[in-house]
């Protein structure tokens, strides 16, 4: 199922399980580049996946849920590149593991935490800008 929102000339397509559960629901711009929240489902209704996407790329916060509704990954992106911290977490919902990413790259080393810092004041700052 496709329907035209009125907002933003949107599309939202919407795909369902044979029991009518949804599958997932993804919305689109204009050029049909997928666009806003993203929405995938597990057979059962759970959520499985939980996206943004500003005309074609990732950016912001993406989520990733195990069958049971368990977060699994959460992970900051801009611009398709991963940006910012990621989790990873065990199946009891324990923190498996902490990464750092600036521009798709991954952090490392003595200075982790150093660029770390210095990366959440930038984000801090962009994202105060933005509201202005």
């Amino acid at each position: 199922e496709i329907v035209q929102l009125e907002s933003d000339q949107l599309l939202e397509e919407k795909e369902y399980y044979w029991d009518g559960t949804p599958k997932f629901v993804h919305h689109y711009d204009a050029d049909g580049d997928l666009h806003g929240e993203q929405l995938d489902y597990a057979w059962d209704g759970t959520l499985q996946k939980q996206e943004r996407y500003i005309h074609g790329e990732k950016n912001g916060e993406q989520k990733r849920f195990g069958w049971d509704g368990t977060l699994l990954e959460i992970a900051d992106y801009t611009d398709d590149l991963k940006d910012g911290l990621q989790k990873t977490y065990n199946w009891d919902g324990t923190l498996a593991s902490e990464k750092f990413y600036k521009e798709g790259k991954p952090l490392g080393g003595m200075w982790t935490m150093i660029q770390h810092l210095i990366l959440k004041k930038s984000i801090m700052r962009r994202k105060m800008l933005r509201k202005l």
